[in-house]
């Protein structure tokens, strides 16, 4: 099985997602950007231990499973693309030209859990102090027609900012995650 969305669409997601991942020295895990597909949910995702970009879109086919690869370019003159697994490596399909990128996949769980954090994060409101460049970074990406959504909390400063947003059919949430001392 795979699933298919416009390209337009896949760009979106995906370059939304790069600026929040790590620089080459960190982490494999906050280098990388997570495609995770369940039923006929897509969910393209990226963390840098201090940012969160977490897009999600419905499409019309149906699979299961997760993926993860470092930065890829998205060509803008093909119509669609179709992304499955084939032999434990992410296949991802222009079409019509049939333009394929095959991305060895490592079976290792992930060490964060996102749809926890999204969870826990919606149990709640928050309110925190964070760098205004994170905040002006999440905001770039909104058009002048998109709807923003913020939440707080004053009883807590130790939770992350949340913006949400609606891009026609691309759900968008950004986290800006505070600075721990350890």
């Amino acid at each position: 099985m795979a699933v298919k969305l416009p390209v337009s669409s896949f760009k979106k997601m995906i370059d939304s997602c790069k600026r929040v991942t790590a620089k080459n020295d960190a982490r494999p895990d906050l280098r990388n950007i997570n495609i995770d597909v369940t039923g006929n949910k897509l969910r393209i995702w990226a963390l840098d231990g201090y940012r969160i970009e977490i897009n999600e879109m419905f499409v019309q086919d149906e699979d299961n499973f997760k993926a993860s690869f470092e930065s890829i370019y998205v060509p803008t003159n093909e119509q669609e693309v179709q992304i499955s697994i084939v032999d434990e490596q992410l296949e991802i399909t222009y079409i019509p030209s049939g333009l394929r990128m095959y991305i060895p996949q490592d079976n290792k769980d992930k060490v964060f859990n996102i749809d926890g954090f999204i969870e826990g994060q919606k149990e709640k409101d928050f309110k925190i102090s964070f760098k205004k460049q994170f905040l002006e970074d999440a905001l770039k990406k909104a058009g002048k027609n998109d709807k923003l959504t913020f939440g707080f909390n004053p009883k807590s400063n130790l939770e992350a900012v949340h913006i949400t947003y609606t891009d026609r059919e691309i759900n968008m949430e950004s986290y800006v995650l505070p600075v721990r001392s350890c």
